[in-house]
């Protein structure tokens, strides 16, 4: 039985790691036969090759049952001698921008978290009373973008934006779309998204080039199944990498990976996207990476803490794409058809739309794609034409297609 307790410290251990010496070992009570119990292990690194550790086994009802104190463990020359992992330590939430900024200083973006509790006291919470937004999470998450949306708008576009000018609008998919009571700033927001989260009492908004996508979870425990149902067997694999290389918790590993599939997915139309692991940005920061299309996609994660809550952690991920000036026009419509990141309601009867041959033309040069003949206006460069929607390609490589849908009457 002893010996099992031993191998709870091996398992943490440099394979071959063998132990040396016992300090002394304490009974409290008895072992029950068939019953069940718990064994608790610390250990310490004392140099390159030896270690230290203290076993507590424990009843199913929580009562102490023997102690195994300061016992030595030696390396055997020859054996695997390394240093004991340390599981990095999650960082405050106010932390977030600062450390977002430092590790994306070319990235157009910009963070904001409200606390639920503080939303009633902000300036621009009287017209949201007049929208009948009536619970505090719609409050924050709303004055969340509101401020995220002002500093973008100070800090790259050179404008000033009244928040009470801001609102959002929610797509059929959940999608959330910035609206503007000026249309002067709809114009200067037009390539921009936006993404929205909350937990514990705190909602997080971020704005920036698409495509973008942010998540927040608190970390629970839960046992295996549930987890593999969650993240399916490529994310829960994931999760156990993660959990080897962090000598994280697997249910803080697993709640990484739920967080970067779920920000992943606001990203990218609900898309189901298992990133692959890079490694360490220093302290609780992981970097993961994929290819969507075109795109290539960075993934960031930090594990993070509250200021009420110093004893809960949560998980923090966020989404962006990268590589977006080394696309090549010409063969980039199909990969775009269903992943345009700017979507609107266009009308037949709109000016920039007559109808001929029984299908749309757009006022402006003309381009054929697949038998259909679009008219284009001269800053778009290329479009392609499926089922009720229209991929319209900019000329500019900075800016992202729109995607037209268009009813037919």
């Amino acid at each position: 039985m002893r010996d099992a307790f031993l191998e709870t410290a091996a398992l943490v251990l440099p394979l071959g790691t063998l132990p040396a010496s016992f300090g002394e070992i304490r009974f409290f009570r008895s072992m029950l036969e068939q019953s069940k119990i718990v064994c608790l292990c610390n250990v310490e690194q004392l140099s390159e090759a030896s270690f230290i550790s203290n076993i507590s086994i424990f009843d199913k009802n929580g009562e102490l049952v023997e102690t195994m104190r300061d016992i030595e463990w030696h390396v055997p020359i020859g054996g695997n001698r390394q240093k004991i992992q340390k599981a990095p330590i999650p960082i405050n939430t106010s932390r977030l921008k600062e450390d977002l900024e430092a590790l994306l200083p070319s990235l157009e973006q910009a963070l904001s978290l409200v606390s639920h509790s503080d939303t009633f006291m902000d300036d621009a919470s009287q017209p949201l009373q007049q929208e009948s937004v009536k619970t505090s999470i719609n409050l924050a998450n709303l004055t969340a973008l509101r401020q995220g949306t002002t500093k973008f708008a100070s800090k790259y576009r050179n404008a000033n934006i009244s928040p009470a000018n801001v609102g959002i609008l929610h797509h059929a998919d959940g999608k959330p779309e910035l609206r503007f009571a000026e249309g002067e700033m709809a114009e200067l927001f037009k390539d921009i998204s936006i993404s929205i989260a909350d937990v514990q009492g705190v909602s997080f908004a971020v704005v920036g080039q698409p495509p973008l996508g942010v998540d927040v979870e608190m970390i629970d425990r839960r046992d295996a199944e549930t987890w593999r149902a969650l993240l399916g067997d490529d994310g829960y694999g994931l999760a156990l990498q993660i959990s080897r290389e962090t000598a994280e918790s697997f249910d803080c590993a697993a709640t990484r990976v739920w967080t970067l599939l779920e920000a992943g997915k606001k990203a990218f139309f609900l898309k189901r996207m298992v990133p692959k692991f890079e490694g360490s940005l220093g302290g609780p920061w992981l970097s993961f990476s994929m290819r969507a299309d075109d795109y290539t996609l960075e993934f960031l994660n930090a594990t993070c803490t509250f200021d009420d809550y110093q004893d809960k952690v949560a998980s923090f991920s966020m989404v962006i794409g990268k590589g977006l000036e080394s696309r090549n026009p010409s063969n980039e419509a199909d990969n775009y058809v269903f992943q345009a990141q700017r979507s609107m309601e266009i009308l037949p009867s709109s000016p920039l739309l007559k109808k001929g041959r029984g299908d749309f033309h757009i006022n402006g040069s003309n381009q054929e794609f697949a038998g259909i003949l679009l008219f284009l206006p001269e800053k778009w460069s290329g479009c392609v034409y499926c089922a009720d929607m229209i991929l319209i390609l900019p000329r500019q490589k900075n800016i992202m297609p729109n995607l037209l849908r268009l009813s037919r009457k």
